[in-house]
């Protein structure tokens, strides 16, 4: 018997797979500049230097940019091996700090994105620096005990990172200075006899040196003539009312200036208020005031205990004596006669705490001195920490 054999037919169902590839983003650097540089102000434009790749994309179908913080800069399509380039004015940017960024996208739009952080900052420059006491052509006789006073800043450095030293032209450098902060204070004795060019002088970190000089002259010194002021002569151009880092009891004084051409002796008149008693106290010695020039009277003679103040009198600044409000006050210049030599009234929206307040050294007569006005709080730093520039001539007022 015979059985038909039927052909057996194998379908294969074929599932049809598809492999989705996900592509990796590409890659970007910054090579220059490095990041947290530092960029002086000045050095007009920059090179910004970077590298991209990606896999399998050609480097011409990639597409670049650069920014620095939201402002996009001109870029350049990257070169055969993937380098890309563009400029930076940096005088066309702020002092502060900058994001710089690269920006790189592929066909598929994956992006990546590198960042350096820069700083502006000002230009090189040399430390500004200024002798502040004694007044320039300062004659003092041989031996004395002179105390030389200055202070230095810089544009780029911490005060605190500046190094400074005295110099006279005479002597060659002086030693036993005190400096920090951007002040320096040399007392000394041992100045040799003749005339001094005496040098500050600041040097910061990138080696650049300020300095400023004055002339002292030590040696015989003939006696001035001497005069009694007339009303108006001798003026209040600086007070110290409200010290801050000092007790008021020990670093009050009050600045007064010489609008004559001679020397003038305020010693034995009266200083003291407008108050029934007033306060007051009649002012011990001669205190010489120079022509054209200061002197400080002073609730404590002692640098050191009164804020830094160079002092030429002494105040006895006790209950009955004489003191300076901190509200509403006078201060008051007068002979022993009652002949007022100058008068200022001022009010406690006039005090400014741990700065003294001064005339305008435009302003510095009998009749200008009287409008509050032409006064302002001072902003130079003395060495106990409150501001004032007594003995030398004032901040202006802008």
């Amino acid at each position: 018997m015979w059985r038909a054999v039927l052909p057996v037919f194998l379908v294969a169902c074929v599932q049809e797979n598809s492999l989705d590839v996900r592509r990796e983003p590409p890659e970007a650097a910054i090579t220059a500049p490095l990041d947290g540089a530092f960029i002086e102000h000045d050095v007009g434009v920059i090179p910004l230097l970077g590298n991209v790749s990606d896999l399998p994309d050609l480097f011409e179908t990639l597409t670049i940019g650069w920014t620095v913080g939201d402002a996009a800069l001109d870029s350049f399509a990257p070169a055969a091996d993937g380098a890309v380039a563009s400029s930076l004015d940096i005088t066309a940017l702020p002092l502060g700090l900058h994001t710089i960024s690269l920006f790189v996208t592929d066909s598929d739009d994956n992006t990546a994105q590198a960042s350096v952080t820069v700083e502006v900052i000002a230009p090189s420059a040399p430390p500004l620096v200024q002798i502040t006491a004694p007044a320039d052509d300062s004659q003092f006789v041989h031996a004395a005990s002179i105390t030389f006073t200055g202070t230095a800043i810089d544009a780029n450095d911490d005060v605190n990172d500046l190094a400074l030293s005295w110099a006279s032209s005479i002597d060659g450098p002086l030693s036993g200075a005190t400096s920090g902060g951007g002040l320096s204070f040399l007392t000394t004795t041992s100045l040799s006899a003749g005339e001094h060019t005496i040098v500050l002088s600041a040097t910061d970190l990138d080696g650049d040196v300020g300095s400023d000089s004055i002339v002292v002259f030590v040696g015989e010194i003939e006696d001035p003539p001497i005069d009694e002021p007339d009303p108006g002569e001798i003026i209040f151009s600086e007070l110290m009312i409200n010290p801050s880092a000092h007790e008021d009891e020990v670093a009050e004084w009050v600045e007064v200036y010489n609008v004559g051409d001679t020397t003038l002796d305020i010693g034995g008149y009266r200083f003291h208020d407008l108050g029934t008693p007033p306060d007051e106290y009649t002012l011990q010695g001669s205190v010489l005031v120079p022509p054209h020039g200061y002197a400080v009277l002073c609730a404590n003679l002692d640098p050191q205990v009164n804020g830094g103040a160079p002092c030429d009198g002494w105040f006895e600044r006790l209950p009955g004596s004489m003191a300076l409000g901190n509200n509403s006050d006078e201060v008051v210049l007068s002979r022993l006669d009652g002949t007022e030599i100058d008068r200022l009234v001022y009010t406690g929206s006039w005090v400014a705490p741990g700065m003294s307040v001064g005339l305008d050294p435009a302003r510095l007569d009998g009749t200008q001195n009287d409008d509050i006005a032409n006064w302002c709080p001072q902003v130079s730093v003395m060495s106990g920490g409150d501001k004032g520039t007594p003995g030398v001539e004032n901040n202006p007022c802008e």
